[in-house]
C-alpha cells in the first residue's frame, strides 16, 4: 500500500523519503493540477515510477493557474493511483520542494511554462540532477551519460 503524506507535513515528508531511498535508490518527483485523474496523467504517473523507486507527488493548491477543481478532491484523485508513494499539497513553487528534496528525478508535461498543450500531449520529460541519466519517454529508453549504454524503462 502507498504510504501518503498529508498537507502541510513537507519536513516530515522529506525526512520520510530520506529514509527511504537507501543506496543506488531514486526517488521520483512530479507535480500538476490533476483536476481530473485521466489517462494522461496515468501515463505521466507510470512513466515516473518506472523511472524511479519511490514515486513523490506534489498537487498544486487551489489557488494555482489552471485549477478547477478542490484541493481535496484533486489530492484523493492522486492518492487513489497505486503507483504513489507520497501524495500531499504542494504549500510553495514546485522548484523550491524540488531544491528541498533534491529528488534524482523530476518528470513533467514539457508544455507546463507556455508551449502548447496540443504539442506536447504525451510527451514526458524526466528532468534528472547533474550526473543522472536524462529519459525521454518517445522510444522509452534511458541513456546514460558519460557513454554508459541504454536501458529500457518499459
Amino acid at each position: 500500500m502507498s504510504m501518503l503524506a498529508e498537507s502541510g507535513h513537507v519536513e516530515k515528508i522529506i525526512a520520510e523519503i530520506g529514509e527511504r531511498t537507501g543506496p543506488g535508490q531514486r526517488a521520483a518527483f512530479v507535480s500538476g493540477n490533476f483536476n481530473v485523474l485521466h489517462p494522461g496523467h496515468l501515463r505521466l504517473l507510470r512513466f515516473a515510477a518506472e523511472n524511479g523507486d519511490i514515486l513523490v507527488v506534489g498537487v498544486n493548491p487551489d489557488n494555482a493557474p489552471g485549477v478547477t477543481v478542490p484541493a481535496d478532491m484533486r489530492l484523493e484523485g492522486v492518492r487513489s493511483n497505486m503507483l504513489v508513494d507520497y501524495a500531499f499539497l504542494l504549500d510553495e513553487p514546485p522548484h523550491a520542494f524540488i531544491a528541498r528534496l533534491k529528488p534524482e528525478i523530476v518528470v513533467r508535461l514539457p508544455f507546463h511554462g507556455g508551449g502548447s498543450r496540443a504539442q506536447g500531449r504525451g510527451r514526458y520529460l524526466a528532468e534528472y540532477l547533474p550526473g543522472i541519466p536524462r529519459c525521454r519517454p518517445s522510444g522509452l529508453a534511458c541513456r546514460q551519460h558519460a557513454g554508459q549504454s541504454d536501458r529500457s524503462v518499459r
